[in-house]
């Protein structure tokens, strides 16, 4: 075997999950949420730390309340899907009922309960405007990817 170079991926996960600036690590199961962005959000992954950054989120509508949801079964996976990633991913959030919005994406965060301080996590893109006119709204995670992976070789 050749000595190879790269991040060690359990200390990663450790380090992701415990970071002092969260309120309780990325598998909390009750301060990570989620909230839909239309398109005209343009994030700036240099410049956003926290939730008060995010603009363009769909008004409350039906069971949708602006500030998004809390996601649940949180979880940081080492040697998923590959053996060299750390992939964050969550239950798909229950469908918002009765909603009339549109979306581009969702903007996952660390819910410390003020936009000014709730730190950003994640932006995701879909690949187009999804729609509900007084139906449900639902999202779904990427099922291999997850929220988000780092390849950590």
């Amino acid at each position: 075997m050749t000595m190879a170079g790269g991040l060690y991926g359990l200390t990663l996960e450790k380090f992701l999950n415990v970071s002092t600036a969260m309120t309780g690590g990325l598998e909390s199961e009750t301060l990570v949420k989620t909230m839909l962005v239309q398109d005209a959000y343009t994030p700036n992954f240099d410049t956003h730390a926290f939730r008060s950054s995010v603009t363009n989120e769909p008004g409350a509508s039906g069971s949708y309340a602006t500030g998004g949801v809390v996601i649940t079964t949180t979880e940081l996976t080492v040697a998923s899907p590959a053996a060299t990633q750390l992939r964050f991913s969550a239950a798909n959030p229950a469908g918002w009922t009765t909603a009339t919005i549109t979306a581009r994406g969702c903007v996952t965060y660390d819910n410390t309960g003020a936009a000014g301080t709730d730190l950003l996590v994640v932006a995701n893109a879909f690949a187009t405007d999804v729609s509900s006119s007084g139906g449900t709204f639902t999202l779904q995670f990427d099922a291999t990817n997850g929220l988000f992976y780092i390849d950590y070789a």
